[in-house]
């Protein structure tokens, strides 16, 4: 097991599970309405999740004896503040789709210690188990609306309305 590499990798999807797009839109209380009310009550249990496995994360990082820095926030997650959940589907699928195989790169690394790779390879399973709900609600709900951020508002028109 290279040691630093391994840690490297946890500390990328601690910032990943940090900085997470999920977390952003859960925390930014996005417009929800009755087409997108189970994707809502869905991402707010996945942003739990989030948060579980930032904890498992560095309990990981702990055993390592890896130094934890914070990262700075993403600029541009700012730029979903008013984006529709259904819109957001596609960031959402690619996100987790990219964390799963970092989780289980992160187990590969981690060679033969179960006290590593057992609990990588269980988040890269609870993330694979996020992709698939997502992926219901993505054929549920059909192509996400096509509206450009850079569409230009009416006078006094809700942000929202761009999607």
């Amino acid at each position: 097991m290279d040691r630093e590499a391994l840690t490297r990798s946890l500390l990328d999807l601690l910032d990943a599970e940090q900085h997470s797009i999920l977390l952003y839109l859960f925390d930014a209380h996005p417009y929800v309405d009755a087409r997108t009310f189970t994707l809502a009550r869905d991402l707010r249990r996945m942003a739990q999740a989030c948060r579980d496995h930032q904890a498992r994360l560095l309990s990981l990082l702990e055993k390592l004896d890896a130094t934890v820095r914070p990262q700075p926030a993403r600029r541009e997650l700012a730029d979903y503040a008013y984006v529709e959940l259904h819109a957001a589907l596609p960031i959402l699928l690619d996100e987790r789709r990219a964390l799963a195989a970092a989780y289980r790169h992160a187990a590969q690394q981690a060679g033969g210690d179960p006290a590593l790779t057992r609990p990588l390879n269980e988040m890269a399973d609870h993330t694979d188990r996020q992709l698939a709900t997502l992926e219901r609600h993505a054929q549920r709900l059909g192509p996400p609306p096509t509206a450009s951020m850079d569409k230009p508002l009416a006078p006094g028109a809700n942000p929202a309305q761009r999607i």
